[in-house]
This record gives structure tokens, C-alpha cells and sequence, in this order.
């Protein structure tokens, strides 16, 4: 889900603020729709004046009725979410109808270059609440889609997208994680005048102690954030001046101020300090009366796990102070506070990512039912989509209580997990029998690995619904349904019948299916013995980074004793953590065939092997290290504890490799060496993957870094996913560093 904390947090966007509430009530009255969804904008987000949500709604639907697909929007999350208007079965069915005249409307005004319309959206898309996009109805977009409408809309000067951008582009697992660029698009929505990105970019400078976003620059946004009323933010500013960290001289009084506007919003953590404040009577005249409502306050708010638990005693030990006939007033005076927050404290409040997952999920099936009943196949698939969603939920939830021994709370997450499951398996059969495919695959992949602790494997029903995606064409189900019978698991049908199935999936440069083509044609078992065949399906799979399909072409080079040929292959298969292929490595270097014998090196591929799971290497271990000196033997083990195998095989064929053979590594290099931004790109990965070198973190990093300032748009992420994988100390960055200083282009 797209973090709500960032979406709906700043003024909406630059027209509505070019334009004040009366000169928009003023072109409203005389019926221009855009006026009118402007004006209903501006009274839902507080801009400019008071939050009116009848007015808004009022204004949302004089527009919506004319058309305008952005009021749409806004009135369906108002009825909704009831806000402005009473809940009823008429709000949510008129809600549900202005979602679908959204979601057809909007496109067209994102075709024209609307930021707004772009923001919405992508909203919707996020959400699976649009029905006529690309792909199904009410299924999520993909994450490129989303993020392409969200960076035209942050383009466009639109607020919360920049917010929204900038949040993507820092989770590291999003497809355009850069932390600069997530800082890049703060900075211009903070210098629009939000608070949220000012108290981000301050939140930033302090994680990365002033490396990312400076310290001084930091500083400056945390008090502009609390200037503008964001209560978390006043609270932080409070407490560096308290420190001081700001202003350079601690400033308590100043702080404590700071610190009660925050605690007046009904922050709990600075409702809290400043309980502690009373009692403590050092920036405050000590009083235990008002400390223990402050502190009572606190209680009902979010706290941090750790004050949480602190605020119960320091309430426990404040009380035995307070006298006991005042001790129910006070409690009833800590009752009745009433936070005042600001506008900008309560942005996160609204918008439709204020509504819970299972409000988004419930409101996704109930749009779906009518196209479920209506027969269409589509719908079932993401209505059993939905239910998949929603069991996820509830098997965290039980993990989460089993490891807090809850056990009863536990058990009945399970089973609400346990009713899902059996919607998702009904919908999809619901699909598949209408020869969905995608509803014949997922069905077949339940029942092929079971799911969790709800449902043990059925290999008979994996089967069966894998034969029906094979017969509608599907390659992976081809594939897997010719393995379950070489497995045996397909009663009633014979061994043989595997083969035809295979190869129509091999047929299809299915890199598995060739990769077992190739072994039962290097074996002559059920298929006629062709070793140049064989070696053909492997080289296939090879060449798409299949990593038994590597680990395959290795063996059978090593067999006819082209040993470095073999160690090549071999290489590629153990990166990406294949066992056997560690294991080969090992006794070839063990042996110095194909390479220089290397006892720590042996050793570590096969500790790399046993830890893979290869069975049996414990024997050469011993030997081996019967052989080695101690130091020799912790650097091996210490070697193979930081290595992280990485999968490069993409089952859709996206990321094929070059053949090694036909790759000249010095060209590359000198290419690099002369300037050649993609050659220098490439020739880190070279380093970083181990594409017929040894892994050098040091040379990966000086040549992606270079790759990298020189603007090639992969090398940052590819720089910063090889740390992960290979985490470099101190001593080597710097040493790649000065690398890079010292590199000059040949000309």
C-alpha cells in the first residue's frame, strides 16, 4: 500500500492555492464546474480557511453532476468515508457510481496534462478501485504504472505527489529507489510551503547525521515544519532547543513552549514530556496536579512502545503523590481535554488512504459482485485476488499474537485466515472452469505448495489444473505438469507422456523445461540419447541465467575435462547459491584443474555448499582443514558467512546474459578505461556478480561509482544492491574512493 502518512498531507495542489476561497465562490455561483470541485477541494483540505465537509460535499457534487471527473473523485470518497453526510446503503451505492465515473473520466484530463487528475489517479490504481483501466477491473496496477502517473502529477507541481514520489523512491525494494531523488522532490514540495516534507527532509539530516540533507539545512525545514503548526514537528523543535542543538545554548523555556503546542494538538509523546516536566519542577514550578494530567492525557494517545511502558509507572508514582480528594477531579479533567489540532497535524486524516486496507478490500469485492454475478471470469479472478489479500492479513495477524502468546487471539486469526482461503480456491475454480488461465495457474500453484499452516499440498488437484492452463497454452503450466508426472504424481497417466508436454515448453525457451530437456537428452531416458541436443537446451537455459542449466553445461564440460570452460559455467550456477555448482568449484580448486590449487578456496566453496544445502561435504571439510593453518581457516569461513547468493534468472526471460566465450574482457576494460560510460557500467557488474571474474567489491564499486557520476541511470542502484549483498568496511570504500579520484580517461 502507498504509505498513507505521505499522501494526503499537503495543500492539494498549485491551482487551487492560486485562487482564494471568494473568488472561487464567486465563479462557483455561476455554475463553471472546475470552480465549483476547486472550492470543494479547498474547504475538504482546510486551505485557506475553516474544514466544512457538507460544504465540500455539496460543492464535490454540484460539480460531479456536470461531469467533472476530479469532483467525482472527490465526492465518492466523501460518501464513502462518510465524511460531510451520514453513512447509508444510498451514500455507499452513490459512492460506488461515482468511483466507476471517476475512474472512466480521469485519463482523459491526465491525456491533457493535468497534475491533479494524474495524483487521483494513480490513487485508484494503487488502490484496485478502477474499473476501466488497463488489466482487470478493481485490480492493482503495477508499480510502474502507479509510479509514472504519480511523477507526472510531481512534475506538474502537484504537492502530495511530490510527497508521495519521494516516498516510493525511498523504499529500497521500489524499482526507482534513490534516496537523492527521494530528497530532490522534498525539497521542492517544501519549498511550496509543506510542512510534512520541510519535517521529512529534517528527519532525513538527522538519520544520516547531516551526509544526505545537511545539518544546517535540516534545522531550517524542522522550524519551518513547526511554524506551520505540524504538532510533530513542534515537539522536535522543542526538544533540540531544549538540547541545544538548536540555537547553540540549551533553551528550556523556549523548548517547553514549543513542546505544549504540540501536546495541545493531543501529541501524546510531548503531552508526556511535559508531564515529566511537572513533576520534575527543573524548566517548570514543579506540580504534581498538572503533571498527572498530562501525563493521563498521554496514556490515551500513540505512543512509542518504549514510553508506553515508562508512562505506566511514571503515572503509578506521580499518583501516590497526588491527594485523594482531588484525584477523581483530575482524572475527569484529563478525560474531557479536547486536542485542538491544526489543519496541518490533520491532513493524514483524510483522502481515501485514510481508510483501512479491509475497508479498501470489503469496498473492492462489493464492486466486483455485480460483474461476479453477470458471469465474467475476470472479476471472479480479482475477487479471489481479494480474499488471497485479506487472508495474508489475518496469517500475519496470527504470527503476530503467537510471538506475543496470544494464543486464542492466534487461533482465531487462523481461522478467519482459513474461510479466505476457501473463497480464494472457489472464485478461482469459479474462473478456471470458464478456462481463465491466470485463474488455472494460481489454483494449480495452491495446490501444488499448500498454503502455510491452512492447507497441506494436493499434488492430484496441482496436477489437474496444471493439465488445464497446459492445454490453454500456458508454458509454465506445460512445464510443471510434465514434472509431476516424472514425479509419479499424475494418476492415470504414463511416464512417456511427459515428454511431449516438455518439449513444447522447451519449444518456448522455457528456461526449466530446457534445462530438463537437456539431462533426459544427455541420458537417452524417455527420448532418444543426443548430446549435441542436450548441450543446446543447456546453453539455452544457460544464457538466461538458469542456474542449474549453468550448473548442467559445467558438468558436462568438467566431463570432457575442458576444465576452465566448466569453471566458467560453474561460477554463474554458484553465485546464485546453485550447491552442486559450489561444490564442483571446490574439488576443482582443490584439484587445480582448470585453475591454480587453492586450499582456503576450496574451502570455502564447500562451506559455501554445505551451506546451500549440498549433502555430504562434511568429509572434505575435515581433510581440508587437517591441511590449512587456523587463520586461513576463519578467513574462509568468515568469507563464506557474508556470502548472499543472488537469483538473476527472470522466469519471463527479461535478463539474459552474454556468452562468456564470446566476451572480451579486456575490450571491456579498455573501453572503460578510455571513458565509455556503459562499458565502465558493465565492467562493475562484471566485478560485483563474478561474470567470469573473481566477486571484487573495491574494482565493482570504483567502476559503478564512476559509471554512476558520469550519469548512467543504473549504476547508483546497482552500486548500493552489491553493498547489500557484499557489505564493504570502511577501509575498502575508501579505498575505492581514492580509486575514483585517481582515475583519468585514456584519450
Amino acid at each position: 500500500m502507498i504509505p498513507r502518512v505521505l499522501i494526503f498531507l499537503a495543500a492539494v495542489s498549485l491551482s487551487i492555492a492560486a485562487e482564494d476561497r471568494k473568488a472561487l465562490e464567486n465563479r462557483a455561483a455561476k455554475g463553471e464546474s472546475e470552480a465549483q470541485y476547486l472550492l470543494a477541494e479547498k474547504l475538504y483540505w482546510a486551505d485557506g480557511g475553516p474544514r466544512d465537509l457538507k460544504q465540500s460535499l455539496d460543492f464535490a457534487r454540484a460539480a460531479a453532476k456536470q461531469g467533472n471527473a476530479k469532483a467525482q473523485y472527490r465526492l465518492a470518497v466523501q460518501l464513502l468515508l462518510s465524511q460531510g453526510v451520514a453513512l447509508s446503503e444510498d451514500t455507499i451505492k452513490e459512492g460506488q457510481q461515482m468511483l466507476d465515473a471517476a475512474a472512466k473520466g480521469l485519463p482523459a484530463l491526465v491525456k491533457a496534462g493535468d497534475a491533479d487528475a494524474a495524483f487521483k489517479l494513480a490513487l485508484l490504481y494503487e488502490t484496485g478501485l478502477d474499473r476501466f483501466g488497463e488489466g482487470r477491473p478493481y485490480e492493482r496496477r503495477s508499480k510502474e504504472t502507479v509510479f509514472a502517473l504519480v511523477e507526472q502529477a510531481a512534475k506538474g507541481g502537484h504537492v502530495p505527489a511530490q510527497l508521495l514520489i519521494s516516498a516510493m523512491m525511498q523504499n529500497q525494494k521500489h524499482p526507482k529507489y534513490s534516496l537523492t531523488g527521494s530528497v530532490d522532490w522534498l525539497r521542492k514540495a517544501a519549498k511550496q510551503g509543506n510542512a510534512h516534507a520541510a519535517h521529512k527532509l529534517w528527519a532525513i539530516s538527522r538519520h544520516t547525521q547531516g551526509t544526505v540533507v545537511l545539518r544546517e539545512e535540516g534545522r531550517e525545514q524542522l522550524a519551518a515544519a513547526a511554524r506551520s503548526g505540524l504538532s510533530i514537528a513542534q515537539h522536535e523543535y522543542g526538544s533540540e532547543l531544549n538540547r541545544g542543538t538548536i540555537g547553540g545554548v540549551p533553551d528550556p523555556k523556549a523548548g517547553l513552549e514549543w513542546v505544549r503546542k504540540a501536546a495541545m494538538q493531543g501529541f501524546a509523546t510531548a503531552q508526556f514530556v511535559l508531564g515529566l516536566e511537572y513533576v520534575l519542577g527543573k524548566s517548570l514550578e514543579r506540580d504534581i496536579n498538572q503533571s498527572f494530567i498530562w501525563l493521563a492525557r498521554a496514556r490515551s494517545g500513540n505512543l512509542p512502545p518504549a514510553i508506553a511502558r515508562r508512562l505506566d509507572l511514571e503515572i503509578a508514582r506521580v499518583r501516590q503523590d497526588v491527594a485523594a480528594d482531588k484525584l477523581l477531579g483530575l482524572i475527569n479533567e484529563a478525560k474531557q481535554f479536547k486536542p485542538q489540532p491544526t489543519a496541518v497535524t490533520e491532513w493524514p486524516e483524510y483522502g481515501l488512504n485514510s481508510a483501512k486496507p479491509a475497508f479498501i478490500l470489503q469496498l473492492r469485492r462489493e464492486m466486483l459482485s455485480p460483474l461476479t454475478q453477470a458471469g465474467e471470469p475476470e472479476a471472479m479472478f480479482v475477487l479471489a485476488e481479494c480474499f488471497a489479500e485479506q487472508m495474508e492479513v489475518h496469517l500475519g495477524r496470527s504470527l503476530f499474537f503467537k510471538q506475543n502468546n496470544v494464543p486464542d487471539r492466534a487461533r482465531n486469526e487462523e481461522e478467519l485466515a482459513r474461510e479466505c482461503l476457501k473463497e480464494v480456491k472457489a472464485w478461482y475454480a469459479k474462473a478456471a472452469e470458464k478456462k481463465h488461465l491466470d485463474a488455472c495457474v494460481s489454483l494449480a500453484m495452491i495446490y501444488h505448495g499448500g498454503v502455510d499452516q491452512l492447507a497441506a499440498a494436493d499434488p492430484a488437484q496441482a496436477g489437474h489444473w496444471y493439465h488445464q492452463g497446459a492445454l490453454l497454452g500456458d508454458t509454465l503450466c506445460m512445464y510443471r505438469y510434465a514434472s509431476l508426472i516424472h514425479e509419479g504424481q499424475v494418476k492415470g497417466v504414463e511416464r512417456k507422456d511427459l515428454i511431449p508436454w516438455l518439449q513444447k515448453a522447451a519449444d518456448k525457451n522455457h528456461a526449466p523445461a530446457l534445462s530438463m530437456m537437456g539431462l533426459f537428452l544427455i541420458r537417452g531416458d524417455l527420448i532418444a540419447q543426443d548430446t549435441k541436443a542436450a548441450v543446446k537446451c543447456f546453453e539455452k537455459a544457460a544464457l538466461q541465467n538458469y542456474a542449474v542449466a549453468q550448473g548442467n553445461l559445467g558438468q558436462y564440460h568438467a566431463e570432457a575435462k575442458r576444465y576452465e570452460e566448466a569453471i566458467k559455467w560453474y561460477r554463474l550456477a554458484a553465485r546464485q547459491g546453485e550447491a552442486p555448482s559450489q561444490f564442483a568449484l571446490g574439488l576443482l580448486t582443490l584439484r587445480g584443474q582448470g585453475t591454480k590449487k587453492d586450499l582456503p578456496k576450496a574451502y570455502y566453496w564447500f562451506t559455501l555448499a554445505k551451506k546451500y544445502g549440498f549433502q555430504g561435504v562434511d568429509r572434505e571439510l575435515e581433510s581440508l582443514a587437517k591441511q590449512m593453518s587456523a587463520p586461513d581457516i576463519r578467513q574462509a569461513d568468515a568469507e563464506a558467512a557474508r556470502f548472499v547468493a543472488q537469483v538473476f534468472y527472470k522466469p519471463d526471460g527479461s535478463a539474459p546474459v552474454a556468452n562468456l566465450a564470446e566476451v572480451d574482457l579486456k575490450t571491456l576494460q579498455d573501453k572503460a578505461e578510455g571513458g565509455d560510460r556503459e562499458a565502465q557500467f558493465q565492467l562493475g557488474l562484471r566485478y560485483a556478480k563474478g561474470d567470469g571474474v573473481n566477486v571484487d567489491t573495491v574494482i565493482a564499486y570504483k567502476w559503478l561509482y564512476i559509471a554512476e557520476k558520469t550519469g548512467h541511470p543504473a549504476a547508483e542502484s546497482e552500486r548500493k544492491q552489491m553493498m547489500k549483498v557484499h557489505p564493504m568496511g570502511i577501509t575498502k570504500i575508501r579505498a575505492a574512493r581514492d580509486m575514483v579520484k585517481a582515475f583519468r580517461a585514456n584519450k
